[in-house]
């Protein structure tokens, strides 16, 4: 829930998205500048800002969907060895370290009883959802 001056009350917005945007959104709104890093060895922030969906301008930079590290170890645990779920308008894909997969469909299946991921209809879907996540993950 955001309340930003001069916006649409009641707005609802169907894109998934992460934490991670709200500082750019923050920036954005606030017309922050300047440097986020203490120092040289900081890394960039990442996320997108969420004002283009605030605003309904329809020009959302950002990725198709929201990423989440489910159980994050670290850097003891080599990436491919995480576990992810990336959740999309209408899918969300789950993929363990140990190489399990999870896919429900939320128009279906809200309440994600029933894993579609071993069904072969759905391998397409599941390998755009991958490269989708994987695309989020390499670039964080």
């Amino acid at each position: 829930i955001m309340k930003v001056p001069n916006a649409k009350c009641g707005l609802k917005v169907e894109q998934p998205v992460s934490l991670i945007d709200l500082y750019p959104t923050l920036a954005d709104y606030c017309n922050l500048i300047g440097d986020t890093k203490i120092n040289a060895k900081g890394g960039n922030l990442g996320g997108f800002s969420l004002k283009p969906l605030i605003e309904e301008t329809g020009n959302w930079e950002g990725p198709n969907g929201a990423l989440t590290v489910v159980g994050n170890f670290g850097v003891n645990v080599p990436t491919k060895r995480q576990n992810f779920s990336y959740r999309t308008k209408d899918w969300r894909y789950i993929r363990y370290g140990n190489g399990q997969e999870e896919l429900y469909n939320h128009i279906t299946d809200g309440y994600e009883w029933n894993n579609l991921a071993t069904e072969k209809k759905y391998k397409s879907l599941k390998k755009r959802l991958a490269k989708e996540m994987n695309t989020i993950i390499e670039n964080r």
